[in-house]
């Protein structure tokens, strides 16, 4: 049914002064807003600026003698926040292409973005004729689709797969041994020191401050959510795992930060009885300094044999189980050395993570967070982390 979409407005209040100055009996506390009045009323000289145009070039400088708003062009662009939608759920499509109307057609009245008796998806098929930002948008828009329809052939043909080959019984008493083995470290995963959470965070510095407050309010909010009723659920969207790329060069406390989150997840999730948070890294050595373990040993990766990279494979029934049941509690996962990751061991991360937890969502649907610094050691052989995952590159 045609409709006009309703943008959620964040409103910044007035600065107490202002407040105190106005009329006693106003309900009006709000400032002037970015969306609301600067860009509508951008001089003439802009008008051909689209809002994120605006925003990546300008800065404001104040009123002239008139008390018209002046702003001067930035030596260096920046990037404008955007608002983050899964373009792959139905109900977000229109906020999807709405936010690319909003963001790249120059506007003066935001009503006029969509006609009356029109869908937000029509107003964007019209503008995509006349504004070749909102085609690029559209484009990548579309090949992220079609990257999402080929993960999920892949998905769909392991899955008609794996019931078949988890049917088979272990008839390895090594391999099940292996993976209790290694279940029995992540249980035995601790923080490393005897420091309460109080005094980590205490020594955080200010970069370290900033990465541990966001991974704090994020799992606050994921917290937030599971405690909700089923009917509150139904009425408010669900937290979206984190995934974030932590770096820095040698020296600069990733490591420490690695411990404090370790420590922060744990106390959070207390009421959980198995390992809250994994820590693991490409080498012995890295994850012996933070406390982990290998991806491998952690994942029960399949292992390299005479520089051949072996092919991924599907843990056998009982010993899934056994995983399964140690990993239930999981709430994040930190891979830290992520450089000499590379980009075919992630992708079997992610799907090794999927079979676990049932999920067809990235890693599983859990959060991961990715600590090192890219220009560092590279994977000793392989592809480096961020590079192309192709069908032919899966073995």
């Amino acid at each position: 049914m045609p409709h006009k979409r309703k943008r959620n407005l964040t409103k910044k209040l007035c600065k107490v002064e202002e407040i105190a100055a106005n009329d006693p009996l106003t309900e009006d506390f709000y400032g002037e807003g970015l969306v609301t009045h600067f860009y509508p009323n951008r001089p003439q000289e802009y008008e051909e600026y689209c809002l994120y145009d605006f925003v990546a070039k300008l800065t404001y400088s104040g009123k002239d003698t008139n008390g018209e708003r002046c702003y001067r062009e930035l030596q260096k662009e920046r990037l404008p926040n955007f608002i983050d939608f899964d373009v792959y759920k139905e109900n977000q499509r229109d906020s999807f292409y709405y936010a690319i109307i909003l963001l790249f057609v120059p506007f003066r009245n935001e009503d006029e973005l969509v006609n009356n008796g029109e869908t937000v998806q029509e107003a964007f098929d019209r503008h995509i004729v006349d504004h070749e930002r909102c085609v690029k948008a559209n484009e990548k828009f579309r090949k992220l689709l079609k990257c999402r329809e080929k993960l999920k052939d892949i998905q769909d043909a392991r899955a008609a797969n794996r019931e078949e080959e988890n049917d088979v019984e272990d008839d390895n008493p090594q391999l099940m041994g292996q993976i209790k083995d290694a279940m029995n470290d992540v249980r035995d995963m601790d923080t490393g020191s005897s420091l309460t959470l109080q005094e980590r965070e205490s020594m955080l510095n200010k970069d370290q401050k900033r990465i541990f407050d966001h991974v704090k309010s994020h799992h606050f909010r994921q917290i937030e959510y599971k405690n909700k009723s089923k009917q509150e659920k139904e009425q408010s969207e669900s937290i979206k795992p984190l995934h974030m790329f932590i770096s820095g060069v040698g020296g600069t406390g990733k490591s420490f930060l690695i411990e404090a989150i370790k420590a922060l997840v744990k106390s959070l999730w207390s009421t959980l009885t198995k390992q809250t948070c994994a820590v693991c890294a490409p080498t012995c050595l890295a994850a012996y300094n933070v406390g982990g373990v290998t991806a491998h040993r952690l994942f029960q990766l399949p292992i390299e044999h005479d520089g051949q990279c072996a092919s991924y494979w599907s843990i056998p029934k009982a010993s899934h189980k056994v995983m399964k049941t140690e990993l239930q509690d999981l709430k994040m996962v930190i891979i830290d050395e992520v450089s000499m990751v590379s980009s075919l061991y992630l992708t079997y991360i992610h799907m090794r993570m999927n079979d676990l937890f049932e999920s067809d969502e990235w890693f599983g649907g859990k959060n991961v967070l990715f600590v090192g610094d890219i220009l560092q050691l590279p994977p000793v052989r392989g592809q480096p982390v961020f590079d192309k995952v192709t069908a032919s590159t899966l073995k």
